[in-house]
């Protein structure tokens, strides 16, 4: 006979936790990385502000993590390219219709509306 398989986790809690440490180091990891890209994109170095870019979110699908909202918008809906506020793409706000801000990639031509919301009283 085999030997019995010792599980690697003791109890569900303890699988939950180590989860949400890796979770937690990635975001991490997520944030220092897109920091440093938009640091390197205002010195100049677009390609590898891009590569850092394109690293970060592909660590964000190789963990399952989503990323964060404040990144999301540094990266185009339809090329998938790590954009660049004022060297890769145009940022404009617009008041027709409802308030929104527009970000314009400048290598595929794609527009994304971003809508303004007001803050309700209470």
């Amino acid at each position: 006979m085999g030997l019995l398989r010792k599980s690697r986790y003791k109890s569900r809690k303890g699988r939950k936790h180590i989860l949400s440490l890796r979770k937690s180091l990635v975001l991490e990891h997520i944030h220092k990385i897109m920091e440093r890209a938009l640091e390197e994109a205002t010195k100049g170095n677009i390609e590898l502000a891009e590569k850092m870019g394109e690293f970060a979110r592909k660590l964000a699908r190789w963990t399952g993590v989503k990323m964060p909202r404040r990144w999301r918008y540094f990266f185009c809906r339809k090329c998938k390219s790590f954009i660049m506020p004022g060297i890769t793409a145009r940022i404009r706000v617009r008041q027709n219709r409802y308030p929104h801000v527009v970000i314009y990639c400048e290598k595929c031509k794609n527009y994304k509306r971003i809508p303004i919301r007001k803050k309700q009283k209470n």
